[in-house]
Parts: structure tokens; sequence; C-alpha cells
């Protein structure tokens, strides 16, 4: 995977990040993103989605306990077993706010097998293959692993930036966790904080050499590339209180 270093990087961490800010902001114009803040579409319609994340949702905690390591300690080690505990709950948020909103009428829940493994819901499922692949090869390379966490982090900001107000509307922020303030207030105190909101004098302490640094540069496009494609199944209709 780590192959193209077809260019050289002076910045270092400093290139890293602004490529992960850039990558960023793409995903926040993702066709999912303009669906669910365009006012025309329906609420009902909007969180109609939800269902088609669980086999990112429940396989996120498989994730984390690969890029989770107890067998020595080192800052970064530390850093990302940390971030992995305060994360390792949020599948059971998800659960818990699915079962609500599918008793209030908005979808039927949990979804079928036949459902999650559809052709149609393969970007859902190969995107989760792509981040254990990532967290697997990078056994050896705790920044690789964090470079991973920071991804995930930063594509969690794009979907929570135009899910959150959807809620609001709902007037669900407080009654659900995953989808609602609980899961926002978690991200927010997180101790390992989030490059693309960090100052130069920050950033300039993280220590990532030139090769480094492409590799961390590949890891963000190989790992945007999937969400890119995971929003995109999204933002497919779903029938209301129907699966697809």
């Amino acid at each position: 995977m780590f192959t193209n270093a077809y260019f050289m990087i002076e910045n270092n961490i400093v290139e890293v990040v602004k490529h992960l800010s850039q990558r960023k902001v793409q995903l926040d114009n993702n066709p999912f993103c303009h669906w669910m803040k365009n006012p025309k579409v329906p609420t009902e319609e909007k969180i109609s989605f939800a269902p088609k994340m669980y086999f990112f949702v429940l396989g996120f905690r498989d994730i984390l306990l690969e890029l989770e390591d107890h067998s020595f300690q080192s800052p970064l080690q530390d850093e990302i077993n940390q971030h992995c505990k305060e994360d390792a709950h949020h599948w059971i948020w998800y659960l818990e706010d699915c079962e609500k909103l599918a008793n209030a009428g908005f979808f039927s829940f949990p979804p079928t097998s036949s459902a999650i493994y559809q052709r149609d819901w393969y970007p859902v499922r190969k995107h989760l293959y792509k981040c254990m692949k990532v967290a697997e090869e990078s056994n050896d390379h705790p920044f690789q692993k964090l470079v991973l966490i920071q991804v995930l982090e930063s594509a969690f900001e794009s979907f929570n930036g135009v899910m959150a107000p959807v809620i609001e509307q709902m007037g669900k922020m407080n009654s659900l966790s995953y989808f609602g303030s609980a899961h926002q207030m978690a991200e927010e105190a997180h101790e390992s904080p989030l490059w693309i909101e960090s100052d130069l004098k920050t950033l300039q302490k993280i220590q990532c050499d030139g090769q480094t640094a492409i590799e961390s540069i590949e890891t963000i496009d190989y790992i945007f590339d999937g969400f890119e494609k995971m929003f995109n199944q999204w933002s497919i209709p779903v029938p209301v209180g129907k699966h697809p």
C-alpha cells in the first residue's frame, strides 16, 4: 500500500494535516452531506439510512481492538490505547438509538442479514475491510495507527456536522446517545487532540519524517476514498419503515 513515494514533503506533519483537512472538506461536500442538508428532504427520509451503518459501526469496535496493544508501552501506543478505550462503547449507543428510532416508526431494526450483505451495501462492508487492513498493516507502526484514528475522527466530524442538525430538528439531541449530544461530548473530551483543530505549535511537537509523511498521506487518501463511497451509498433514499 505504501508505495507511491512520488513527491518530497518538506514540512512533514504540517503537510500531513493540511492534506487531512483538504480531504475532510471534500467529504463535507459529498452528495450525502448535501442530501442531509437539503431542506426539501423530509426528516423521516434523512434518518432512514441509519440501519445501513450497522455493519460499519459494529465492526468499528474490531478496528479499535486491532489498534490496541498492551504488550509494550510507548507514548504513542498509550495514546492510542486510551482513545480506543474512550470509543469502545459507542456501538452500544448506536444499537440503543436505532431501537428507539425503530420503535418510533422511522425504520425497521435491526437490518436482516439479507439486507446487510446485499450487493448495494457492499461499499459499507468494504470500507470496514479497508480500515481493518490499515489497522493490521500498522501493527508495528503506532504513528500510522494514530493517522488512521485521525482520519476516522475527522470523518465523524463531517458526519456529525450534517447529522446533528437533523437530530436537533427532531428534538432528540438529549434522548439519543450515538446520534445525539452524548457522542458529541465524548468526542470533544478525547485526550488525544484532533490534528485538524490543533495549532501550529502543537503540531510541530509531533515527530514525523519524510517517508512517514508520505505513507500517512497515502493512508489518508485510502481511507477517505472509502468514506466517500460509503457516504454515497447512505444517500440513496430508503422507504420509510422498510429495509432497502
